[in-house]
């Protein structure tokens, strides 16, 4: 019988890979894990929860509004993109990092690189090669822009937590790849 490194090595760190790494130590197998970015995926970072604070701070001016016939006095309404922003961020990294933590209690080793795939059994990180029985590429995808005209003026939702300050107008638009 073969010998590995590892019974289970899984290519990102998303929520497929993290889920796949947490249930298959839970059975008792040896678990490594190799993320670039952030672990969580995009769902954790640039999708659900991120996006889910963004629509938490914009409703803010309608608690304020409403506050007063709760009996709170005039509430501070102005809002600071930079500040959200930072503090978005933040929090985003705090996720990230407790995904680590909780995977690394359950014993899983964690290489921040960029894992590729030699052959059945291999994989190759920036410093060293690793082997393992079963390789799972869990690596997600990434939003690519139509080539429609304008399409240079159109941002992908990753790029709208990275402006400088808010936009005064946003308009959402979305085309099927898929038709």
């Amino acid at each position: 019988m073969a010998k590995f490194d590892y019974d289970l090595f899984i290519m990102g760190g998303g929520s497929g890979g993290v889920a796949a790494a947490k249930r298959a130590a839970s059975y008792g197998v040896k678990v490594a894990i190799a993320e670039s970015k952030d672990f969580g995926g995009t769902c954790v970072n640039r999708g659900c929860i991120a996006k889910r604070l963004m629509v938490y701070a914009s409703d803010f001016p309608r608690h304020f509004a409403a506050s007063k016939r709760y009996g709170w006095s005039e509430c501070q309404t102005d809002f600071d993109w930079q500040d959200f922003s930072k503090a978005m961020h933040e929090y985003l990294h705090k996720l990230s990092q407790s995904s680590l933590e909780k995977l690394k209690e359950q014993g899983i080793e964690i290489f921040i690189d960029r894992a590729t795939l030699v052959d059945p059994h291999t994989v190759k990180l920036s410093d060293r090669q690793v082997t393992a029985d079963k390789i799972l590429i869990a690596v997600g995808g990434k939003p690519t822009r139509p080539k429609i005209p304008g399409i240079n003026l159109a941002l992908i939702s990753d790029q709208m937590f990275d402006l400088e300050k808010l936009p005064q107008k946003l308009q959402l638009w979305a085309v099927d790849t898929l038709a």
